[in-house]
């Protein structure tokens, strides 16, 4: 039960900073192409 509630943490976190980073390149793409 531990094991698995530890990946499921890992996975929220991973998953939580992928959308972040996605977001962030999709405002600096957004950004350069209004330059």
């Amino acid at each position: 039960m531990g094991i698995l509630y530890d990946y499921s943490l890992i996975a929220l976190v991973s998953f939580s900073v992928v959308i972040q980073l996605i977001s962030i390149l999709v405002l600096w793409r957004v950004q350069s192409d209004f330059r």
